[in-house]
C-alpha cells in the first residue's frame, strides 16, 4: 500500500455523479488489479473508500479565456520578436559637476 504525503485533488464517480474528493492512496492487489483510496464528500457526509480506476478522474481545469490566438500561441524558435531597447539610464549625481545638467547614458551599440 502506498500513501500520499498530501492528498490530491480528484473527482469521484459515485451514483451517476462526480463529487469533489481527494486520492489518499492506493494498492496493488495480488489479482494484478489497483485500487485507490479516496475520500469524498457525498449528499454532505464525508465518505472514504477503495475505489476502482475507473471511478476516479483529474478535476478538470479552470476554462481559458478566449482570445487573440497569437497571445495564447507559445513563442518558437526562428519566431521574429520585436527588441525594443532598454531605457536610458541617468548618470549618478556624483558624476557631476556643479552647475552641470545631468545627462542620460546611452546604451553601446548593437
Amino acid at each position: 500500500m502506498t500513501w500520499l504525503g498530501r492528498p490530491k485533488p480528484v473527482e469521484v464517480h459515485h451514483r451517476d455523479r462526480w463529487h469533489i474528493g481527494a486520492l489518499l492512496g492506493w494498492r496493488h492487489d495480488a489479482d494484478g488489479t489497483c485500487r485507490l483510496r479516496v475520500t469524498a464528500l457525498v449528499d454532505g457526509y464525508k465518505r472514504t473508500a477503495w475505489v476502482e480506476l475507473d471511478t476516479v478522474r483529474l478535476p478538470l481545469p479552470p476554462a481559458r479565456p478566449t482570445g487573440d490566438a497569437r497571445t495564447q500561441r507559445l513563442p518558437r524558435h526562428g519566431d521574429r520578436t520585436v527588441r525594443t531597447p532598454p531605457p536610458s539610464l541617468p548618470r549618478p549625481r556624483s558624476w557631476a559637476r556643479p552647475g552641470q545638467a545631468v545627462e542620460p547614458l546611452r546604451p553601446a551599440p548593437a
